[in-house]
């Protein structure tokens, strides 16, 4: 990446590591499957709310590089891959998370990298995997989904994760939500105008409920 880009190494290292030195809590995302979907379909979506002056340098970007899976992924110039869906079907969105309190990353894999391999993946179950045989550096809640019709939340921690698997839908704002992480995280949630997690994943909450009831 550096000598296709002409950046020093420590250049393209320190984009990379944006999540792990510029940690904000934005964004909201969602992921479902088989009855939760009209036709059975497998969705994974999110929205990402950023600061508003970097609006208009967000692109998708085709990625075609020989021994890779072809992939489509949202990004930011400088960024390898944001979020994105792969040849294979295998899709990622994720927020950040890790705020409260806010966790110090650890020496590891940058969030940003760890999102490009898992797009290389065909299946959760192989991201899964490659996930359990790496440390990685930051926080994360990743929303991932296969065309065989899986989905999972992965909750990460520097250096842990715990997995949700638990229903047909499933959805995250910025803080965690299993209990296993909640715990590690010695996560208490609070209440202000500026962190708006806890209404959010309410919300998420209520609307997928409303829609699970519309397809009933």
């Amino acid at each position: 990446m550096a000598r296709g880009s002409g950046l020093a190494l420590d250049q393209v290292t320190l984009l990379t590591l944006h999540e792990e030195v510029a940690h904000l809590p934005h964004c909201t995302a969602f992921a479902a499957t088989s009855d939760a979907t009209r036709g059975g379909k497998t969705l994974v979506a999110m929205n990402w709310d950023w600061a508003a002056q970097l609006y208009p340098w967000p692109g998708l970007l085709r990625l075609n590089a020989q021994g890779s899976p072809r992939v489509i992924t949202y990004h930011y110039p400088g960024f390898w891959a944001a979020a994105g869906i792969n040849e294979h079907g295998m899709a990622l969105m994720w927020t950040s998370s890790g705020f409260m309190p806010r966790l110090k990353p650890r020496v590891g894999l940058p969030t940003y990298v760890v999102i490009a391999e898992i797009l290389r993946s065909k299946t959760i179950a192989g991201a899964l995997r490659w996930l359990d045989s790496i440390v990685h550096a930051g926080s994360f809640n990743f929303l991932l989904g296969d065309a065989g019709g899986k989905i999972a939340v992965v909750e990460g921690l520097p250096g842990y994760t715990v997995v949700d698997q638990s229903a047909e839908a499933l959805s995250r704002a910025n803080h965690y939500m299993c209990r296993d992480a909640v715990r590690r995280a010695r996560q208490r949630l609070r209440r202000s105008h500026s962190v708006t997690t806890e209404y959010r994943a309410q919300r998420m909450a209520r609307l997928v409920d409303e829609h699970e009831q519309q397809l009933g």
